[in-house]
């Protein structure tokens, strides 16, 4: 039987992969640009994973991912304006 989540399990995996590779061009570059890039799409693995909880009718679980995404994209903005 096909996965119904498939689509968001892979954008979530992904987000997570380019997170990591985003993050380590940060640190040995020492970019603050591609950190917030790194954080941003940390926090879109968040996304994806709170809306595969969502189809799934887990809405506290659904509710902590968005709340995470929000927390970390707002600490990541407000750092980086901050910084530069």
């Amino acid at each position: 039987m096909k996965d119904p989540y498939k689509k968001f399990t892979s954008l979530q995996l992904f987000m997570t992969v380019l997170s990591i590779i985003f993050g380590g061009f940060a640190i040995v570059k020492g970019d603050y640009s591609l950190m917030l890039l790194a954080l941003l799409t940390l926090a879109f693995s968040f996304v994806f994973e709170g809306i595969i909880e969502w189809k799934k009718q887990r809405g506290p679980h659904f509710l902590l991912q968005m709340v995470r995404a929000c927390i970390i994209i707002l600490v990541s903005i407000y750092l980086y304006f901050k910084i530069i």
